[in-house]
C-alpha cells in the first residue's frame, strides 16, 4: 500500500465520525489499556444483599479471581440486611452487591455505582447491581467487580473490562494491583460519584 493511501485509511478511521461507523472488528481490535482513575485506600468489604439471587460460591469466585490479581477483600458476607442493602445507598468501606433495585437500565446486564474522593481517587464505597437473570452468567460479576475496584471498559477484544458481554473474556491484562494499602489518606474533600452501566 502507498504511503499516501495509508495515510487516508488512517484519516479514515481516526477522524472520520464516532465508533458507531465504524465495523466491529476496527473498533475491538484497539490495542487499549485498561485505566483504574480510582482505588481502595483501605480493604472493602464484600456484602451480598439479602435480594440478591447469587450464590456464595458465585461471589466467591469473582472475588477469588481478583485476589489473584493481588487486590484484598474482607467477606463475602452473605444474605445481608443492613440499612444500605434496603435503601440502595453508599456504605462506607463496604462493597454491596444487589439484584431487585429496578435501577439497571432494559438494555443492560448491571451497574455498579462507585463513591470516592474527588481530590485523592480513593473509593469509599461501591454497589453492583445486578439483573436476576445475569447474575449467573460468566465474567459479568468479575466485570462487576472491576468497576467496583475502580477499573473503567477497555474494548480490547476478550478483555474482562470489555464493555459489551459478548466481545469480552478471560483477558486480564493490565489489571494488576500496582498499589499497597495506604496508612495515610486525604479524606478531607469532595466526594466524587461514578456509574458504570454495562
Amino acid at each position: 500500500m502507498k504511503r499516501g493511501s495509508f495515510l487516508i485509511v488512517l484519516c479514515c478511521l481516526f477522524l472520520g465520525g464516532d465508533a458507531s461507523s465504524q465495523s466491529n472488528e476496527e473498533v475491538f481490535y484497539l490495542d487499549r489499556k485498561p485505566e483504574q482513575n480510582q482505588r481502595w485506600f483501605d480493604t472493602p468489604t464484600v456484602y451480598v444483599c439479602k435480594d440478591a439471587r447469587v450464590s456464595e460460591t458465585r461471589v466467591k469466585q469473582a472475588m477469588d479471581l481478583w485476589r489473584k490479581l493481588g487486590y484484598e477483600f474482607r467477606g463475602p458476607i452473605m444474605r445481608s440486611e443492613i440499612e444500605q442493602c434496603i435503601i440502595y445507598d453508599s456504605s462506607f468501606g463496604k462493597i454491596l452487591i444487589g439484584s431487585n433495585t429496578g435501577r439497571v437500565p432494559e438494555d443492560n446486564a448491571a451497574i455498579t455505582r462507585t463513591w470516592h474522593n474527588a481530590t485523592s481517587g480513593e473509593i469509599l464505597s461501591a454497589f453492583i447491581e445486578i439483573k436476576p437473570q445475569w447474575v449467573t452468567t460468566e465474567l459479568v460479576l468479575e466485570h462487576e467487580l472491576g468497576h467496583a475496584l475502580g477499573w473503567d471498559h477497555c474494548n480490547k477484544k476478550y478483555h474482562l473490562m470489555h464493555s459489551i458481554h459478548n466481545f469480552g473474556g478471560w483477558d486480564t491484562s493490565g489489571l494488576n494491583n500496582r498499589y499497597k494499602i495506604s496508612l495515610f489518606k486525604n479524606r478531607n474533600s469532595e466526594i466524587g460519584f461514578k456509574i458504570y452501566i454495562d
